[in-house]
């Protein structure tokens, strides 16, 4: 599944996937490097599969999708539709402003 989040800056709009990320389990750290640029998250992932014999890459999978819609949160973006909203408040990543 996918959810779409608004730049409230820009009006960028960003397709953001949700839960097990199929791209990092076939790609490994390269998708960080890609989607955001992120070379420190690149070299983290390359030392920790490399030390645990490729346990931490499942752990990365299932997890990395979750850190990516924090980190455009974190840029500025916001949920564009009402199914974005209830997927980022379900999962405590976001709290509608109160008016």
């Amino acid at each position: 599944m996918k959810i779409n989040l608004k730049n409230k800056h820009t009006g960028a709009l960003e397709q953001a996937p949700t839960g097990f990320s199929w791209t990092c389990f076939f790609c490994g750290g390269f998708v960080p490097l890609i989607r955001a640029g992120d070379i420190g998250t690149f070299f983290l992932h390359a030392i920790l599969s490399l030390l645990t014999l490729g346990i931490y890459h499942l752990f990365f999978c299932s997890g990395y999708n979750k850190k990516y819609i924090k980190h455009l949160i974190m840029q500025g973006f916001v949920p564009a539709d009402e199914m974005a909203t209830n997927f980022l408040q379900m999962n405590g990543m976001y709290m509608a402003p109160t008016n």
